[in-house]
């Protein structure tokens, strides 16, 4: 009997979790980072609006799910953002399993530049994903 008792707690956990990301105003924008803020300013002038932001480590990497403009609508994305020197194969396929969790397509923004393998792995692997490199980061 208790066990039927705890699987709609659950299920309301569950929904409790996607509605706040549904709704930009619960969020809190008061993160300092001057890599997020690099990310937050790319996305601004791509009119990309962002949804729900997690600092993953500060400085280094952050998750985002966005809303971005398209002619049938906006389409709701999930991005990895990483601050790194080179981008492997481990990082990429990371990235696109949070996304598959999330059941959200990837755009991966980085500073990094692909290594040869990786790149490759995207063209055979992953055909939905996009990769943006970032200017101006060090």
């Amino acid at each position: 009997v208790a066990k039927k008792k705890s699987e709609p707690k659950e299920q309301n956990l569950k929904y409790e979790v996607q509605k706040k990301l549904d709704s930009p105003d619960e969020i809190s924008w008061d993160i300092e980072d001057e890599f997020l803020d690099h990310i937050k300013k790319y996305l601004e002038e791509k009119e990309i609006k962002i949804l729900n932001i997690e600092l993953v480590k500060k400085g280094r990497e952050s998750n985002l799910i966005v809303l971005v403009p398209s002619n049938v609508g906006d389409l709701r994305y999930f991005i990895k953002a990483r601050k790194k020197k080179k981008l492997t194969e481990g990082d990429i396929l990371l990235g696109y399993t949070e996304g598959q969790e999330k059941k959200l397509p990837l755009l991966f923004l980085s500073n990094a530049k692909l290594t040869n393998k990786a790149y490759s792995y995207i063209e055979k692997n992953l055909p939905g994903m996009t990769y943006v490199l970032l200017e101006g980061l060090e």
